[in-house]
């Protein structure tokens, strides 16, 4: 079994915190609209926009990545999705709440795209499988951990500082990553970003449509991001 190096082991750990964010903010998601008073079907209908979000974005994104490597991209991201998290809660009309979650979806996919294009950049052919297997444990961990948190927040905090701390998380993960990985290597993102892209576009789509749909009733891990 292949010892992790210091790069991979840095992306995994800003994977985590991003997973946090994720996983706080869905867990608080349909118990801030159900306290506002959208109804079932309408907390239901914003996954459409989330979707629609990822889906425009997955193979632009490729580009974007060829344009200005994949650790800037990855680190805007994430920035991005954080303002989002942290936005959602001043959002009160449905349309204010479609327009961030269309956004959301943007980053969502961007992070996802960015940050496995970086990963497989880095990993030798050999172990590539290995590698994204534990990519995608560090997020799931943070699905995991990020309702539990959420949910012991909010018993002392506003819902609303609830949705701040995920967003602090998917902040700190932009910064450690902007800091702590190295620029990507020249040409490293020449080929294999539309692939990744395309992935995106067909299944990280539906996975994260499936997660967002428990938005109208309990809350659901998803171990794809």
């Amino acid at each position: 079994m292949k010892k992790v190096g210091p790069q991979l082991s840095r992306l995994y750990q800003g994977t985590f915190l991003f997973g946090l964010a994720c996983g706080s903010s869905i867990a608080l998601t349909s118990l801030y609209l159900d306290g506002k008073g959208f109804s079932k079907e309408q907390i239901g209908t914003l996954a459409l926009f989330f979707a629609a979000g990822l889906v425009l974005f997955a193979l632009p994104v490729g580009v974007i990545l060829r344009r200005f490597s994949g650790k800037r991209t990855l680190t805007v991201m994430l920035l991005g999705y954080a303002f989002c998290v942290g936005a959602f809660p001043f959002m009160d009309s449905y349309s204010s709440i479609a327009g961030i979650r269309f956004l959301d979806g943007v980053f969502s996919v961007g992070v996802w795209v960015s940050s496995e294009t970086l990963l497989l950049s880095r990993a030798d052919k050999e172990h590539k499988a290995y590698l994204t297997s534990l990519y995608a444990v560090w997020l799931a961990s943070g699905y995991v951990v990020g309702p539990l948190l959420a949910m012991g927040i909010v018993k002392v905090l506003p819902i609303e500082h609830a949705f701040l701390i995920a967003g602090a998380f998917g902040l700190i993960s932009s910064l450690y990553l902007g800091l702590r990985l190295p620029p990507d290597a020249p040409g490293a993102h020449a080929h294999g970003t539309d692939s990744v892209a395309a992935d995106a576009s067909n299944g990280d789509a539906a996975e994260h449509g499936a997660v967002e749909s428990s938005a109208a009733g309990k809350p659901q891990l998803s171990a794809a991001s």
